[in-house]
């Protein structure tokens, strides 16, 4: 009888082990794919950066960045299973199969035009030689919708589908007179182009009525200067259209690989900035930006995880302010010794006052508020640039400007997800 229970222990706890054991074992020897767009894009250096940093904190064998054209052809082989994570724009037509994960940043809509031909507005551009993105592409059928709001049809303008390259080296050499891309806002590739080859931003002054029939649309402003200070392009705040970057994953990806994966976005933010900036900007997919899309149960379990302390609570936003406050302080103490008085002044008062736009964004409750600190924002901007253009401040004190101004702006969007569009109604 001894024997007899000496196994019925340890049998089942022998199973145990093989499972536990087994689970371990196929965990770490699991490899996922991510769909990224094309090489040098924002998708893949997005991409690339997560795929670095996920296999740190995720038992993960590898994570493997696959070129593709763009969002349309991301949610195709999404769809297919060829990947489990894909980065798509939210005006994307989803699939069953499609889950969201996470917010990545706005991408905004890029008319760039040569000067000399007589485009001046987003009509001009009937008759006019355009380079768009390869169908496959998000970007393509966006040019359309843009086109066919000002009321242009395929037959009013000629197209070439191009990838980015081949668009700017056309562009470069006279053969389109213009091109259309949507990228992040100080895309990398589009302010070389810009500071290379003669050409301007056109403003898409509609993007708000476009929004009554696209809801997936936001509006927001390209400042002047962003990408170059002298002389600025664009030369005045631009207003523009944009859609959401989202990283999205496939509905029959394990709930608790999918939780890992949210929680390494969130909780281990310093190293995925470190290797692409834009990280800083993930945030949770809200209603209005995913337009319905579902949360995986896997993100929904870490946003939805034990109601924390009040620090806890409130460690996004704090920790916001702590990077502000550390990065002045550090400002401070390196003007003191590289920079004149003047300029010492000069920076230190645009610091305090990013700081003092931060604590107003953090005790706003009106988005007629957050428009307001949203304005002074982009004055501060303006006459940062028209200072650096001035010399009246170095490009070692506009540098040391750069993250707080990116920092201050993010905490108000943030500030405007909690009031505009809350994602879990208290008690959810």
């Amino acid at each position: 009888m001894k024997y007899w229970r000496r196994w019925a222990i340890a049998l089942p706890l022998g199973g145990l082990v093989l499972w536990f054991g087994g689970r371990l074992l196929w965990r770490q020897n699991l490899t996922l794919a991510i769909a990224a767009g094309h090489a040098g894009g924002d998708y893949h250096k997005f991409a690339t950066a997560l795929a670095q940093v996920l296999p740190n904190h995720v038992p993960l064998r590898e994570v493997k960045v696959r070129d593709t054209s763009g969002a349309t052809e991301n949610m195709a082989l999404l769809q297919k299973g060829k990947v489990q994570l894909a980065l798509v724009q939210n005006d994307t037509p989803a699939t069953a199969q499609t889950r969201s994960i996470a917010s990545l940043y706005p991408e905004i809509f890029h008319v760039i035009v040569k000067p000399d031909r007589g485009i001046r507005s987003i009509p001009d551009l009937r008759g006019k030689r355009m380079a768009v993105p390869p169908r496959g592409s998000g970007s393509y059928p966006a040019f359309w919708r843009l086109a066919a709001h000002y009321g242009l049809t395929a037959a009013d303008i000629p197209i070439v589908e191009m990838t980015s390259n081949e668009a700017d080296a056309a562009f470069r050499a006279n053969q389109v007179d213009g091109i259309f891309r949507i990228a992040g806002l100080g895309n990398e590739r589009t302010r070389n182009l810009l500071r290379s080859t003669p050409g301007q931003l056109l403003a898409i002054d509609q993007a708000a009525a476009m929004k009554l029939f696209e809801p997936y649309l936001d509006t927001t402003v390209v400042p002047k200067g962003a990408y170059r200070a002298n002389p600025p392009i664009p030369s005045q705040d631009l207003p523009v259209a944009s859609v959401q970057a989202l990283l999205v994953v496939r509905a029959d990806v394990p709930e608790e690989l999918v939780r890992e994966i949210t929680a390494t976005l969130f909780e281990n933010r310093s190293e995925l900035v470190a290797l692409n900036p834009r990280m800083a900007t993930i945030d949770f997919p809200g209603v209005g930006l995913a337009l319905g899309l579902p949360l995986h149960p896997g993100a929904k379990a870490y946003y939805d995880r034990e109601k924390p302390s009040f620090l806890q609570e409130n460690a996004e936003p704090l920790s916001l302010l702590m990077a502000v406050a550390t990065l002045v302080i550090s400002s401070l103490w390196q003007l003191r010794s590289q920079l004149s008085d003047n300029q010492k002044n000069r920076a230190d008062a645009y610091n305090l006052q990013l700081v003092k736009i931060v604590e107003e964004t953090e005790a706003a409750t009106d988005v007629q508020d957050l428009m307001r600190l949203r304005q002074e924002l982009l004055q501060i901007l303006r006459a940062v640039i028209e200072d650096l253009d001035g010399d009246r401040l170095s490009p070692e004190s506009y540098q040391l400007f750069v993250f707080p101004w990116e920092t201050a702006m993010m905490t108000l969007r943030h500030r405007e997800v909690v009031l505009q569009r809350p994602i879990f109604p208290p008690g959810g």
